[in-house]
């Protein structure tokens, strides 16, 4: 009984969270064939570690410009501010198993898309909320990976269109729960 509810919160985690991940294809390809220059493993290694579109490409700018690591720590910081804020709100939603690790899970996993999502749910708990994030992230891996490896037979003007999709699915996500 209870491990058939855990994998069925999972699985509305995961089927809410696909057009976050469909959304993110797009954009993290345009992520990662710009950072390919750095190579396959860097870029793919950047998008595990910073979850967030604005501080990849804000890190690529840092990097390609030799920026000292002060410097990345500020703009990182600067950039990436909201979504502590996010984390602090959201953990006001989340079951009484959401403890310990798992809250510091939610800050590293937290997005806007995700935290959209989080925020239409009356009590968040760790299987949905870990379905959501895995999903969501990896379409983000997936496109960061592609975007690295056929990104140099894509013409530019269509990978930098496709970047323009994480506003559209933001919308698309956020106009349904207002009704």
């Amino acid at each position: 009984m209870y491990n058939r509810h855990v994998m069925k919160e999972i699985k509305r985690g995961m089927k809410n969270g696909i057009p976050i991940a469909l959304g993110y294809l797009s954009v993290s390809f345009s992520f990662g064939a710009i950072a390919v220059s750095m190579g396959v493993i860097q870029a793919v290694l950047i998008s595990l570690l910073n979850l967030t579109s604005a501080g990849q490409f804000a890190s690529l700018g840092i990097i390609a410009g030799q920026g000292t690591y002060l410097e990345m720590a500020i703009v990182e910081l600067t950039v990436n501010i909201r979504y502590a804020f996010m984390s602090l709100s959201l953990s006001q939603k989340v079951d009484e198993k959401f403890k310990g690790i798992y809250k510091w899970l939610l800050s590293f996993f937290i997005t806007d898309e995700i935290f959209a999502l989080s925020m239409l749910e009356e009590n968040v708990s760790r299987t949905y909320f870990f379905g959501l994030a895995s999903i969501s992230t990896a379409g983000w891996m997936l496109g960061t990976t592609l975007g690295a490896m056929l990104g140099s037979i894509v013409p530019t003007v269509i990978s930098n269109a496709l970047s323009i999709a994480l506003y559209a699915m933001f919308i698309a996500i956020i106009i349904p729960g207002m009704k």
